[in-house]
């Protein structure tokens, strides 16, 4: 709730201060934020999830002084790719000013990271109090910048003040992270055994987070070239409102990972689907319900955020609360095949729909301008569910088989 309010007012704050032109630039810059995050989600948040339920509580010093390290080399990373990338991406979809944006896009991804990987590993480990005081901090800060900036007369809320924001709020979450992380050991043989494990994912999630970026931000990328900033701005600020409303599925997507581990650790895959399945159809529902009560209230948002209502914007906020059902239907897979560590079906899910996505997103905008965002997005969610499904159905009596060789991996540490 702290997330999802901090994230609405804020984009409304921004909205009436700075126009939907300024936000639409300002959408653009925290578009690669989130494409880095979907990074961090993969190729540290995720192993974390599927991996330390599994694992003996005589490895938790050990195993907490692995993930700090692999935290630290994905900012140097991520951050290396945004000083070499931003420029030349910048030139390419007609957005030269991003490369005036570099190094402070670096620190807000540094201490973005951080406070992620800080929040997910108190959710799993269950401390979910410190998990809470760790965003509360993050958003609340960010959003009384936001409320002092746009107020203010000695400094101008722009795109680049709102990336300050973002940095000092974030880094204020990362200071309380760190001091109740706790202590760490490093401990040569468990490194080698937990890389191993995580390079598993690593291997396979690294091009599905590619795959699943560009297909995701194809559309509005490609909406930017034809239509403008200007449209992408009306696109995002509908989306970020939708985003709001999907509060339940983020809620679930922090604790259903590690949840479905035990449940298959303990009772088998069967019990672990069962869990996943229950879970992803009871948000889809909520979605449906969230979305019919946004639709009969469009006149009232479009005022909030100083936009015409029109027909098309009635139709985006639909099309977009229809985005978050296929998302919902979209994430019991993913958890599934993540559960019983076998990620190359991701791979292979999101290949396909990234084929799709740059077959229909240029036809499709030109046909029908800003509506074929989520247009494009809720056709890529169906087929990514359906490759999913028919996956794990094909897969299913090895997964069942598996469920004693992933425990006993997961304590081989302690054994040794």
């Amino acid at each position: 709730m702290v997330t999802a309010a901090a994230n609405f007012f804020s984009s409304i704050i921004l909205l009436r201060a700075c126009g939907i032109g300024e936000f639409g630039r300002f959408s653009l810059a925290f578009m690669i934020l989130m494409i880095i995050r979907n990074f961090e989600i993969a190729v540290v948040l995720t192993p974390i999830s599927s991996i330390l339920p599994k694992l003996r509580g005589q490895s938790s010093l050990a195993y907490r002084g692995f993930l700090l390290f692999t935290a630290f080399v994905f900012c140097a990373v991520s951050g290396l790719f945004i000083v070499v990338g931003l420029g030349p991406l910048g030139n390419l979809i007609n957005s030269p000013w991003l490369g005036d944006i570099v190094w402070p896009l670096v620190l807000a991804n540094t201490f973005s990271v951080m406070a992620e990987f800080y929040r997910r590993y108190l959710f799993v480990i269950g401390r979910s109090f410190h998990a809470f005081s760790i965003d509360l901090l993050r958003f609340s800060s960010q959003l009384a910048l936001f409320g002092y900036l746009s107020h203010s007369h000695l400094a101008k809320l722009d795109t680049l003040s709102a990336i300050y924001t973002l940095t000092i709020s974030s880094g204020l979450a990362t200071l309380l992270g760190a001091a109740i992380y706790g202590r760490c050991k490093w401990r040569k043989l468990l490194n080698g055994l937990m890389w191993r494990r995580h390079f598993n994912f690593i291997v396979w999630m690294m091009p599905t987070t590619v795959l699943d970026s560009v297909q995701s931000a194809a559309p509005l990328f490609i909406a930017v070239a034809v239509l403008g900033e200007g449209t992408l701005g009306l696109v995002r600020a509908t989306q970020q409102l939708t985003n709001v409303l999907n509060l339940p599925l983020n809620a679930i997507q922090q604790v259903l990972p590690s949840m479905a581990a035990r449940q298959f650790k303990a009772k088998g895959f069967a019990a672990s689907r069962m869990l996943i399945r229950k879970c992803g159809w009871g948000i889809a529902g909520l979605s449906v319900l969230l979305g019919i009560g946004l639709l009969l209230v469009s006149p009232l948002v479009a005022v909030l955020i100083k936009v015409p209502w029109t027909t098309n914007f009635a139709m985006l906020l639909g099309l977009f609360m229809l985005l978050n059902f296929a998302l919902s239907i979209r994430l019991p897979p993913m958890i599934m095949v993540a559960t019983v560590e076998d990620p190359s079906a991701n791979f292979f899910a999101f290949l396909v729909g990234l084929v799709f996505s740059f077959a229909a997103s240029l036809p499709l905008i030109r046909m029908f301008n800003e509506l074929a965002v989520p247009i494009v997005l809720i056709a890529d969610a169906v087929v990514v569910w359906g490759v999913l499904s028919l996956w794990i159905v094909y897969h299913g009596k090895r997964y069942a088989l598996s469920r004693g060789e992933i425990s006993h991996w997961g304590d081989g540490d302690v054994a040794r």
